[in-house]
């Protein structure tokens, strides 16, 4: 060995004891191997949790900012939200003026709440999840509140 690098890993190799290797005796004691569809829905289950940790974090982020008190108001709002009082949030979002002054991120998570409450209130009223209009048609809700906050 020239390098004396070398000499200094090769001095400080420590022995790895041999594993015993498990051997199964029957298919019980055979360890369980996940199906495809299994994989798949735990990598999804995975994919989803980072998700919701990421949106918990922006929400968290905008509730610490200046506009924390205002956001907290909007998430009440939404936590009454009904299928009727949807002019209620219509009218809120329209004289909101703390919404004009947010960022762009800040604008999307207040959208992306909305949208979340908009989609589960509809669901729990027995309607369909999205309700897009067609061309020539008016606009739902959330598109006419997309279109105020300018997101």
């Amino acid at each position: 060995m020239s390098n004396s690098f070398e000499r200094y890993a090769a001095a400080m190799h420590i022995p790895q004891r041999a594993r015993k290797a498990r051997v199964v005796k029957s298919d019980a004691d055979a360890p369980l191997v996940p199906t495809a569809s299994e994989k798949k829905q735990r990598d999804e289950t995975t994919q989803f949790l980072r998700y919701k940790r990421a949106v918990r974090a922006q929400s968290t982020a905008l509730m610490n900012s200046e506009h924390g008190p205002n956001y907290r108001m909007l998430l009440s709002l939404l936590k009454r939200l009904t299928t009727l009082s949807a002019q209620e949030l219509l009218n809120y979002v329209r004289e909101a003026k703390w919404i004009s002054h947010c960022d762009a991120d800040q604008k999307f998570v207040v959208l992306a709440m909305i949208d979340m409450t908009i989609m589960r209130t509809r669901v729990r009223a027995g309607l369909p999840t999205f309700d897009d209009a067609l061309p020539g048609e008016p606009d739902n809700l959330f598109l006419i509140i997309r279109n105020i906050i300018g997101a």
